[in-house]
């Protein structure tokens, strides 16, 4: 039988690893977070260095509407405000598309990934609002 005593003083240094690296991202990120307030005024809410063209990325109408469903998992989008998120992508010349309805374009991404098992859409209401499935696996 294998005795368990082996392992509890390992997996005790290895949580106190992990709570360190914790609070020292959670450091990082308030550290990140005053300067973004600090240069909020500057050129579309961006510090300087993320400004640069290297940093943005362009994308495709598809990949952006799943990193909104992404960042947030448990908001419900309409098709509307999802819209809405690639218009603002496309004044900045950060999306990826020669559609002129993206309106259109949105309803037809979103009528895929229902149809994969992506996307929840919840009919229930007067406008209907999608969201991400979660996932059953743990971890």
């Amino acid at each position: 039988m294998y005795d368990n005593r082996n392992i509890i003083n390992p997996l005790k240094e290895l949580k106190k690893q992990i709570v360190e690296q914790r609070e020292s991202l959670k450091t990082d990120l308030e550290a990140v977070e005053r300067l973004l307030k600090k240069h909020s005024s500057s050129e579309e809410n961006q510090l300087p260095i993320f400004a640069k063209e290297s940093f943005n990325k362009k994308i495709k109408p598809t990949e952006a509407i799943m990193q909104l469903f992404n960042n947030d998992p448990n908001k419900a989008w309409t098709p509307s405000k999802l819209r809405d998120e690639l218009l603002k992508l496309k004044s900045k010349g950060l999306l990826i598309t020669e559609s002129s309805d993206l309106q259109s374009t949105v309803h037809s991404i979103l009528r895929l990934k229902v149809n994969n098992g992506t996307l929840i859409k919840d009919s229930t209401k007067r406008i209907p609002t999608y969201r991400i499935k979660k996932s059953d696996s743990v971890g």
